[in-house]
C-alpha cells in the first residue's frame, strides 16, 4: 500500500512556519516539495488630528450679565480659531453650565455672590503641526480650561496607502522566509501556489516620540505614530 508522507518543522517566533512535503490525493505522484509560511509587514502611520477642549467662563453678580459676557468671550474664541484655519465643522459645543456660584476670581475672603456661565467646546485640529501654536492662541483669546483628549484624539483609520505598504512588507518577508528555507534544503522556489491575506490591524508604535509644534516658546503636543501591521500566508513550490 502506497503511504502519504508530510514533513513538519515547527518554528519559534512571532507567526508558526510549516515547512511540508506533502503527498496526499492528487499530489501523491508530485516530485515538488510544498513549503507554507506566513509573512508580515511593518509600516508608520502618523496620528492624523489632535481634540482639544477649550472653555470660556464668565462670573457676573447679574445672571442676564454672565450670559451676555460668556456669548461675547466665545464669539471671540470661534473667530480666533477660524482665523487660525480650523473649519467651523471641526468646533462644537461639548457641555455648557450655568450655575450659582461665588467670584471664582475674588481671593481676597469676601467672595461675591453670583453666576457663573462655563461654554466648552470640542475641538479637532488636523494639522496636528499647529496643536501647540492653536492652544496658545486660545489661551491668548481668554480661554480656561484646556485640555487634551487623553487618548490623543487620534483617528484610529488605517490609511489605504499605509496598508498597500505593510503588505507589500508581508509579500517581501514571506519570500525571503521561502528563499532562507530552500537554500538550506539545497533547493530553489520553483513557484508561489497559493496567497492568503491575514488581514491588518493599527497598534501604539514602540519608537521615540515626535514632537508637534515645536517652535521655540510654544507649546508642544508629543505623540507617537501607530504602527500598522499586515499579514500574509502564502505557499511555495520547491524543487532540486
Amino acid at each position: 500500500m502506497q503511504r502519504s508522507t508530510k514533513i513538519m518543522l515547527a518554528v519559534c517566533g512571532f507567526v508558526p512556519l510549516l515547512l511540508g512535503a506533502t503527498l496526499d490525493g492528487a499530489e501523491v505522484n508530485s516530485p515538488y516539495t510544498r513549503l507554507t509560511l506566513s509573512g508580515s509587514g511593518y509600516a508608520a502611520q502618523p496620528k492624523e488630528l489632535v481634540t482639544v477642549a477649550a472653555a470660556a467662563e464668565t462670573f457676573s453678580t447679574s445672571a442676564s450679565r454672565a450670559m451676555r459676557d460668556n456669548a461675547t468671550d466665545m464669539s471671540q474664541l470661534r473667530a480666533r480659531l477660524e482665523q487660525l484655519g480650523v473649519a467651523r465643522d471641526d468646533f462644537r459645543t461639548a457641555n455648557f453650565q450655568f450655575n450659582k456660584a461665588h467670584d471664582p476670581d475674588d481671593h481676597d475672603g469676601d467672595r461675591a455672590e453670583g453666576f457663573v456661565v462655563q461654554h466648552q467646546l470640542s475641538i479637532v485640529i488636523r494639522d496636528t503641526e499647529k496643536a501647540g501654536t492653536i492652544m496658545d492662541a486660545l489661551v491668548g483669546a481668554g480661554a480656561k480650561n484646556l485640555s487634551v483628549n487623553r487618548y490623543w484624539g487620534y483617528s484610529d483609520d488605517i490609511s489605504p496607502e499605509v496598508l498597500k505598504e505593510a503588505r507589500a512588507g508581508a509579500i517581501r518577508d514571506a519570500q525571503a522566509k521561502a528563499n532562507d528555507y530552500a537554500r538550506a534544503l539545497g533547493m530553489r522556489i520553483r513557484r508561489v501556489v497559493s496567497i492568503r491575506d491575514q488581514g491588518g490591524y493599527s497598534r501604539e508604535a514602540p519608537m521615540p516620540m515626535a514632537r508637534m509644534a515645536a517652535a521655540p516658546g510654544s507649546t508642544s503636543i508629543e505623540s507617537r505614530p501607530s504602527t500598522v501591521l499586515a499579514s500574509v500566508g502564502m505557499e511555495f513550490e520547491l524543487e532540486k
